[in-house]
């Protein structure tokens, strides 16, 4: 269970978890033996090497359930605890994620669908819903068609990119799209500024480009010694018009 757990006794619901900003992944796993704390603290596949430095790995924080309050309360209550200056968006953020009914399947008639069908079950006002366009959009995505792919623009179910973004606006919802940055598909091209650096990057598994702006040298994830991780055409918007780019856990 990542980042905090509860357990609930029939009457009381005692929260465990870590505070916000943790400098590790960390989850919770609850067993006939109790309930112990994982914490992930390597950079991508590679483990960190401290020297004589200490790392600060998180802050644990417990909250005791308390009588007569619900498990929803409690929670509420422990989730205000772990994070005390929360970065808020000014209205609530909700739509549609196509993902959940179409599972990759999906084309910009679809998606247009979609966003015209959100709108209608939605309040009127300002505060506009999302139709995200989930896994499905990309070109090269691989044999098993999920997850992998190139970013900076649509495949054959979505010629253009831009002009679906302005559909969706004009149909009175915001356009999002999902991506996954650093996960390219086996041999992907690498762009020119890469290319004199990809001898090195096989032989020492680290990326020696952290400006590189196309695809990810064959590192999976920045190492801990980069300064800023590589940037990847998923950095981009696809058509760089109209979107807005998440990738949701």
């Amino acid at each position: 269970m990542p980042w905090y757990a509860a357990t609930h006794d029939g009457s009381l619901t005692h929260a465990y978890g870590v505070r916000t900003g943790a400098k590790a992944f960390c989850s919770w796993q609850l067993d006939p033996q109790g309930l112990t704390l994982s914490a992930d603290v390597r950079s991508g596949g590679a483990g960190v090497q401290l020297g004589e430095r200490i790392l600060d790995v998180c802050d644990v924080v417990c909250r005791a359930g308390r009588s007569g309050e619900s498990a929803f309360t409690a929670i509420h209550a422990f989730c205000r605890a772990l994070c005390a200056n929360p970065r808020l968006p000014p209205q609530p953020v909700y739509g549609s994620n196509d993902w959940y009914w179409v599972y990759g399947k999906n084309s910009a008639d679809t998606v247009r669908a979609d966003a015209q069908h959100i709108v209608e079950l939605s309040p009127s006002g300002e505060n506009r819903p999302f139709a995200v366009i989930d896994d499905g959009w990309q070109p090269v995505r691989g044999k098993d068609k999920a997850g992998v792919g190139t970013w900076d623009r649509g495949n054959e179910k979505f010629p253009d990119m831009p002009g679906l973004a302005a559909d969706i606006r004009r149909s009175g919802a915001r356009p999002g799209v999902w991506i996954r940055p650093l996960h390219a598909r086996g041999g992907a091209p690498r762009c020119a500024e890469c290319q004199p650096r990809i001898q090195a990057c096989q032989v020492t598994s680290r990326c020696h480009d952290p400006m590189c702006r196309r695809l990810p040298c064959p590192s999976p994830a920045p190492v801990a010694t980069h300064r800023r991780p590589p940037r990847t055409a998923g950095s981009r918007p696809p058509g760089s018009v109209g979107w807005r780019v998440g990738q949701p856990p």
